[in-house]
């Protein structure tokens, strides 16, 4: 499907009156870095800062560069300047040359740990105690219902190593509204005992020290 679309689309756009040069699926680590090159480029980082910027933003007084934290539906980048630039995990780094400066940056996407795919490994994760088809959820308001089928959990490549055969095709979520309980489950879909770098975000992934803000 995802082939049928970009041929499309290339096909469109090389009707148009100017210079292209093609089209693809950015990578996750793309999408972070363009996240990124783009909220400095907001903030004035990479360019002389003209008079109406400064008039505009007098009372802001930036540094460094901002780091940024992208959370997705599916997926959650990171992307900052660390304070070192050689790093353990060199598939983490890009490099940018922006207004003749050069640019060292890690990093990530956590696929599968945006907001939506992350509550469905959580759903995913407590329905295999589940016997009898209803779940009692703390990370959902009191009084909060809904039915969903298993076969569509299951659908998504985020879930599949919880996929199990059920005694149901599809639960009801109770809500309880538990703040400390849901957070406990939550964390639950971390793994945080691996780490083959001297450390680590989660999953064995790689992450330097934070540096300088975030936005």
């Amino acid at each position: 499907m995802a082939g049928k679309v970009m041929a499309a689309v290339i096909r469109s756009l090389n009707n148009y009156p100017f210079n292209f040069h093609g089209a693809k699926i950015i990578t996750g680590q793309e999408e972070g870095a363009y996240g990124w090159i783009t909220i400095n480029y907001l903030l004035g980082h990479f360019v002389q800062k003209s008079k109406w910027y400064n008039q505009f933003f007098e009372g802001i007084k930036h540094k460094k560069n901002f780091g940024v934290l992208n959370l997705g539906s599916d997926s959650t980048q990171i992307t900052f300047v660390p304070k070192n630039h050689t790093m353990e995990s060199p598939e983490n780094s890009l490099q940018f040359r922006l207004y003749g400066k050069d640019y060292y940056v890690y990093t990530h996407s956590f696929l599968c740990y945006g907001k939506d795919q992350a509550l469905w490994q959580k759903l995913a994760k407590d329905i295999q105690v589940l016997s009898d088809g209803v779940l009692k959820d703390p990370c959902f308001h009191p009084g909060y219902e809904e039915v969903v089928t298993v076969k569509a959990l299951y659908e998504t490549p985020c879930t599949r190593r919880f996929k199990k055969i059920l005694p149901f095709n599809e639960f009801q979520i109770h809500g309880t509204g538990n703040y400390k309980q849901c957070q406990q489950s939550i964390l639950e879909l971390f793994n945080t005992s691996y780490c083959p770098y001297s450390q680590c975000a989660f999953n064995g992934v790689f992450l330097p020290p934070f540096q300088g803000s975030f936005g």
